[in-house]
């Protein structure tokens, strides 16, 4: 659609029960933020008062950041100046995303004000504020002796009101630009918990993408290793999140500086990223449950190819782990084609306690 054609402006966002929110943009300029008078009202800690503007007219429309604490990104790029807009572009203010939509028939008028308020906006702070959160361990055990090798630190929720999903909760918390806050809840919480049980092997624990930022992530690890100066601890991270193989070598030496291992998970989810294993390889090589789930009934051509992976991450000194077995069969195949590590329903649920 050419720009030129477009008579109205909207902002649409989806919101936590998957429902899209549409925004028309009904006067310009057109403010964003947390304060009264702001045209697009947004309920959440980070975004500022007045965040960013929008001011459109006949020949485009234009963005820029007010200031704000937390940014505002166009397409996965803060910006520091005004900026054009097209329609489709993708617009972040802080950790809220929306769309830019333009359309060439008048919309239906809005009012001259839209307050965004999250559904979950409090309960999401009550469950923070109270930590109401209940670690769960899954073991994690040696296929070679069948021994215990550690536990993944997993979650539940004590609090009302919010989803019991942990995926959809963070998803909300997202949207709000509180997911680091649930994310380290969860982490400080289930570590002091296994401070006070008799542990067996590692911890591993989980990252949100937003955390991938060195600095911030080697205090919090640092502060989480002083609070758990003897137990063993394995960081996980998406094998999306490894882009930049200097990143993860920086990364790798902070690690090791504390004494934590690094995991790639969901090896084989998405697009594999076998130059960065080579590169930058991690002490322990998840693969994922899509791999794992039914293997002993996959052909032997599928079988050689798991295989073959499995080898490579040997030769360059990795741990694999084979994720969700939940079949005698499955185990049996794992073990047989040289997986170091299994997790899944077969070896044990998640549960409160350490104890398989």
């Amino acid at each position: 659609m050419a720009e030129k054609n477009i008579k109205t402006w909207a902002l649409e966002a989806k919101g936590a029960d998957g429902e899209p929110w549409v925004t028309p943009l009904t006067t310009s300029p057109f403010r964003i933020g947390r304060r009264d008078d702001c045209e697009l009202r947004l309920a959440s800690d980070s975004i500022s008062r007045l965040h960013a503007e929008i001011r459109w007219s006949e020949q485009g429309i234009w963005i820029k950041d007010a200031g704000s604490t937390n940014g505002t990104f166009v397409n996965f790029h803060r910006i520091s100046g005004e900026l054009q807009l097209q329609s489709g572009d993708t617009v972040h203010f802080a950790g809220l995303e929306f769309r830019v939509e333009g359309r060439a028939e008048a919309g239906a008028e809005g009012s001259d004000r839209t307050v965004m308020v999250n559904p979950y906006v409090e309960k999401l702070d009550q469950l923070i504020a109270r930590k109401a959160v209940v670690p769960h361990f899954q073991p994690i055990v040696d296929l070679r002796d069948n021994r215990i090798f550690g536990h993944e630190l997993l979650g539940r929720v004590g609090c009302e009101g919010v989803p019991s999903s942990i995926p959809q909760l963070f998803y909300i918390a997202k949207q709000l630009g509180r997911d680091i806050e649930l994310s380290l809840l969860f982490r400080d919480t289930g570590i002091e918990q296994a401070v006070g049980q008799k542990t067996q092997g590692l911890i591993f624990f989980n990252t949100v993408p937003r955390e991938m930022d060195l600095a911030a992530l080697d205090r919090s690890l640092g502060i989480l290793r002083a609070a758990a100066p003897r137990i063993g601890l394995a960081l996980e991270i998406h094998e999306n999140a490894i882009t930049d193989i200097g990143f993860i070598r920086r990364l790798k030496e902070v690690l090791r500086a504390l004494d934590i291992q690094l995991v790639y998970d969901d090896f084989g989810a998405g697009q594999s990223r076998l130059l960065e294993l080579m590169d930058a390889p991690p002490d322990i090589l998840k693969f994922d449950i899509s791999l794992v789930r039914n293997i002993h009934l996959r052909s032997p051509a599928s079988l050689r190819m798991v295989a073959a992976l499995v080898g490579m991450s040997k030769d360059l000194g990795v741990l694999t782990l084979a994720e969700g077995i939940e079949r005698v069969e499955e185990a049996g195949i794992c073990r047989q084609i040289g997986f170091d590590l299994a997790q899944g329903f077969y070896f044990g649920k998640p549960s409160p306690s350490l104890s398989r």
